[in-house]
């Protein structure tokens, strides 16, 4: 059991790429305390965008519909079980909301896509092409505007777990030496690779 903490915050948050700062906007602008443990500083690697090459899946978008596209996000859950497997009630729920973010992107960041493409797994056009990097910067940019703290180079290591209340922060390296933060409500993994 930890019984000091290095530093505290209501959200902390595993990881500074596209999920996690998006994550961290949605509970500032709740109004919670947001701290981001990032284990790289180079921008360009610490986020799943270069890899996906700036490529975003919604269903159901004006984008669409302006190129004959007919698509919902029901039909995009149907996708994803019968494509990818998992759970039909975690892709509803996801799919359910997803057109939040692109809002976000459009009404808080200004970021327009550029096109609609064909994807694996996709019985319809609706990966949404952006540039990468520019998302990136752009959710950093507001994440930072919010009040979110972001420490670079920490890189997470282990989950502090209470058996009755749970998880309660995380431990994590920063220079060679063991650092402690408290989570008062809750913890984000938000991570695709180690």
């Amino acid at each position: 059991m930890q019984k000091k903490w290095d530093r505290t915050a209501d959200i902390i948050i595993i990881g500074a790429g596209t999920a996690g700062l998006y994550a961290a906007i949605e509970a500032r602008k709740a109004g919670e305390s947001v701290l981001i443990l990032e284990k790289m500083r180079d921008a360009e690697w610490r986020s799943s965008m270069p890899v996906i090459a700036g490529v975003i899946d919604f269903a159901g978008t004006k984008y669409q519909e302006e190129r004959g596209i007919k698509d919902a996000p029901a039909k995009y859950a149907e996708d994803g079980v019968n494509y990818c497997g998992g759970l039909p009630e975690l892709w509803k729920a996801m799919t359910d909301e997803h057109l939040k973010v692109l809002t976000l992107f459009e009404k808080e960041l200004n970021l327009i896509p550029k096109g609609v493409i064909g994807g694996w797994g996709h019985s319809v056009a609706r990966s949404h092409t952006f540039d990468g990097p520019q998302v990136l910067k752009k959710l950093e940019d507001r994440a930072l505007e919010l009040g979110t703290v972001i420490l670079w180079e920490h890189k997470a290591k282990q989950l502090v777990m209470d058996p009755e209340k749970g998880v309660l922060g995380v431990l994590a390296t920063h220079e060679g030496k063991e650092l402690s933060f408290e989570a008062g409500k809750a913890t984000i993994i938000a991570v695709s690779y180690t």
